[in-house]
């Protein structure tokens, strides 16, 4: 990019005389920027993408702990009672004869929860059924 400057020159007794200085300077063109602009953009969306996997692969492990534990708790509870209990409830404790085997169910996935896309969970979900 080249740009004009005036300047009065300062030794020249003269005034009304003026210097033409031209006066290279480097600066980023349009292109440039653009190409600078649509790199972050895709970057942008690369990073939102893979954040967004970490996401639901966290998700996805919590429902599985969450799961192990319910069969865990309903194991114990089996032994002791030798029956399941007929429904769990989410947010309630697991607990018979003063031994609590969970302190909360867990609430089964929603579809807010995440990228929930099975059939099964199309509808919202309440009671966890047993079916002895």
């Amino acid at each position: 990019m080249t740009r004009i400057i005036l300047k009065q020159q300062e030794n020249n007794k003269n005034k009304n005389n003026n210097n033409i200085i031209i006066k290279n300077t480097k600066a980023f063109t349009l292109i440039e920027l653009l190409v600078v602009i649509a790199i972050i953009g895709i970057l942008t969306a690369l990073a939102v993408v893979s954040l967004q996997n970490l996401r639901r692969s966290a998700r996805d492990a919590k429902r599985i702990a969450d799961v192990k534990q319910i069969q865990i708790a309903l194991e114990l509870y089996y032994q002791d009672n030798n029956s399941y209990p007929p429904t769990l409830n989410p947010g309630e404790s697991l607990a018979s004869n003063s031994i609590t085997y969970m302190e909360q169910i867990p609430y089964p996935p929603t579809n807010l929860d995440g990228d929930l896309i099975s059939p099964g969970y199309t509808e919202p979900v309440g009671i966890w059924k047993i079916n002895n």
